[in-house]
């Protein structure tokens, strides 16, 4: 059941709001009676949102379960309501950790499966790296399986700038593609073209265990993974204790760059990556106090490391409680970084506690500067596993929930699917700025035209999208300015523009 939360702030109380983090606009929960896990989470150019994990439910809201753990793909309106859904695998067990829309409008996951029929067109042994790509209406389009004769699993995807796809995982196989392992779990990096065909494979690694959780490909081309490492030889050298942080460069061509560790004494794991330019930053879990960690607050933090091209530290911060805080999902934004993940804290960085773990959105400026938190949730378990910016330039956040009180509506039963939309207050604050001052942009929404109004006379309108990307730019002498905005693609912009007497007001529009 969907449950509508946000209401209308006054500007008195704008400020409060902004502080406490954003306002819960509406909740969605999936499933049936057994466990029922969302994973990842990407934007539909409709404004909705694509939803890819794992049910193992055969009731309520899963409908043509196959068998074990299947793969189950949901597309939701911007409103929150569901526009289809579909079960993906066969008669073993399959998941799915991670789904993306590319640039043709398909979307594609990736996962593990240990089957060999339905969905799956062969088994090469235990479990496989597994990717399916889809159509618009959930169609498949291809079904490959990657891997070995033990197991092999992708816990990421990105789209590469060539359109093909590449995915960061793990490997127990012996070998892979004539590439012998080196012992335990090693990282596995693969890579197939727009259709299906297998570019590259590597594996990465040491005697002991390594897993990459996430992978990124950053403006100048190259793939960035990280994941986690206890090994201390052959590609892996200077850990400092239990886990570290593994972070591997890879060329576009899969040839490895430079593989480094960062952590302390203690366990360090990396779940998220994101590109920032040229930059990369990480995110995951430390229960160190030394080495690359500046602090601990307790138990487990948020750790969120940005590194240069060569793998140098720009910036180290740990956030967190007295408690767990674990750190699932980065993105970045025009106004900074998002972080998701879950807390049992009720202290240091954390504001409130519901029951157990809840969700806890953490927002950071460019230099990773705690700008504001929020936490979601009930009185048992929820865990947010991934977040993305919507079209609107709002947040959705979709993992597991137990609860069924405070702010989830109901339960089905075990784990459901816990989707929650979330206004953003940085637009927010950018709107209520500028009508304090008097700026303003009629019809917003608009189709085609808005009409831009001011006090004082402007000289120069900019209009940027979300990605901070200058999409307008104008210079005049008036008060007055009339932009055509039909060409731009839908979605929200903002609209700055540089008065006479020298001040910079920015407005919010959206394009529909």
């Amino acid at each position: 059941m969907k449950k509508n939360i946000l209401t209308i702030a006054f500007a008195g109380a704008m400020s409060a709001a902004i502080a406490q983090g954003p306002i819960l606009v509406w909740e969605e929960n999936l499933g049936g009676t057994s466990s029922d896990v969302a994973t990842s989470v990407s934007k539909t150019p409709d404004g909705g949102s694509i939803v890819a994990g794992y049910t193992y439910s055969t009731n309520g809201d899963v409908i043509g379960h196959i068998s074990g753990a299947d793969v189950w793909v949901t597309k939701l309106s911007e409103s929150g309501t569901v526009e289809w859904k579909r079960i993906y695998g066969g008669s073993g067990d399959d998941f799915a950790y991670s789904i993306i829309r590319d640039t043709d409008g398909n979307y594609v996951f990736a996962g593990t499966s240990n089957s060999s029929n339905g969905d799956i067109a062969a088994n090469l042994g235990a479990f496989d790296m597994w990717i399916v790509k889809l159509d618009a209406s959930g169609n498949v389009l291809f079904s490959k399986t990657l891997g070995g004769s033990d197991d092999d699993a992708a816990f990421s995807l990105v789209q590469t700038s060539d359109k093909g796809y590449a995915m960061a995982g793990e490997t127990k196989s012996d070998i892979i593609a004539g590439i012998a392992n080196k012992g335990g779990y090693d990282a596995y990096i693969a890579k197939v073209n727009n259709a299906g065909t297998t570019v590259f494979q590597r594996l990465i690694g040491g005697s002991d265990d390594e897993s990459m959780k996430s992978i990124a490909q950053t403006s100048k081309g190259d793939l960035y993974a990280a994941g986690e490492t206890e090994s201390n030889n052959f590609d892996v050298s200077g850990n400092k204790g239990g886990y570290d942080f593994f972070v591997t460069r890879l060329q576009k061509t899969g040839n490895l760059v430079w593989a480094k560790t960062y952590g302390g004494t203690t366990n360090d794991n990396a779940h998220s990556i994101v590109a920032v330019g040229k930059s990369v930053v990480i995110a995951g879990e430390t229960e160190s106090n030394n080495g690359d960690v500046p602090a601990n607050n307790g138990s487990d933090d948020f750790w969120v490391l940005k590194l240069n091209a060569t793998g140098t530290i720009a910036f180290s911060k740990v956030f967190g409680g007295e408690t767990s805080d674990i750190a699932r999902s980065i993105i970045n934004t025009s106004t900074g970084l998002v972080v998701v993940g879950e807390t049992e804290s009720a202290s240091g960085d954390v504001g409130e506690n519901y029951g157990n773990d809840d969700y806890w959105f953490v927002k950071l400026n460019n230099s990773g500067t705690l700008q504001y938190e929020q936490v979601y949730g009930g009185a048992i378990t929820d865990i947010a596993y991934d977040v993305a910016q919507l079209q609107d330039g709002n947040f959705i956040l979709v993992g597991a929930s137990q609860s069924e009180n405070v702010d989830v509506t109901e339960n089905n039963g075990n784990d459901d699917f816990w989707v929650v939309k979330l206004d953003n207050p940085d637009a927010k604050l950018a709107t209520t700025a500028t009508e304090a001052i008097g700026l303003q942009a009629y019809p917003n929404p608009t189709v085609n035209n808005i009409v831009l109004t001011s006090v004082v006379e402007m000289n120069n309108i900019t209009i940027t999208d979300m990605t901070g990307k200058v999409v307008f730019d104008l210079q005049l002498n008036n008060t007055m300015a009339n932009i055509n905005m039909s060409e731009l693609a839908n979605g929200i912009y903002f609209v700055s523009t540089r008065k006479v007497d020298g001040g910079i007001e920015t407005i919010k529009v959206i394009k529909q």
